[in-house]
């Protein structure tokens, strides 16, 4: 089974060593949308994963498809030194349409892409949150007539169908 062709989220940000984005958008004719034009080599725009020909379906959230070419450079200028673009490319469009899908940074399968090289860290021991326990546990389900129960639970809730308990993993 292939994987699913993924929408792009890509988040560009502007830096000092280079003018602007780096790439440009254009419209076909007879085809709704607007499309990525030319990418500068070494641009945030290359760096976030924009492709020359993929299509914009929002800007900062905001679906653009039936947007004209106008307002979709409007949206991009809102914030002055960040844009997040989801785009597809062909493959993606398709197969989104076949499955009858609409295309939003909310799918799962969305890929996130940022033109930053270093991302801030929080080091946790500097911080005031808590690091979240994720120690597997086991779950053990068993009958509500069962007389089976675990030194170890934490946990038990009863339900209609029998009763649930949350044990320690003996790892």
């Amino acid at each position: 089974m292939s994987p699913i062709p993924a929408p792009r989220a890509c988040q560009i940000v502007k830096r000092d060593t280079f003018e602007g984005y780096g790439f440009n958008l254009y419209k076909k004719k007879n085809t709704p949308g607007q499309f990525i034009g030319s990418i500068d080599q070494g641009s945030p725009a290359e760096d976030a994963g924009l492709k020359e020909g993929d299509k914009l379906v929002e800007v900062n959230g905001v679906n653009v498809e039936q947007e004209n070419h106008k307002q979709v450079v409007q949206k991009i200028r809102e914030i002055p030194d960040e844009v997040t673009i989801l785009v597809v490319d062909k493959d993606c469009e398709k197969y989104h349409k076949e499955k009858k899908m609409k295309v939003t940074n909310l799918l799962p399968h969305v890929l996130h892409i940022s033109s930053q090289k270093e991302v801030n860290t929080l080091d946790a021991s500097e911080s005031n949150y808590e690091t979240p326990d994720i120690t597997l546990q086991a779950l053990t389900i068993r009958n509500e007539d069962s007389e089976n129960i675990s030194e170890d639970d934490n946990t038990e809730v009863n339900t209609d169908k029998g009763k649930f308990e949350r044990t320690k993993s003996s790892s």
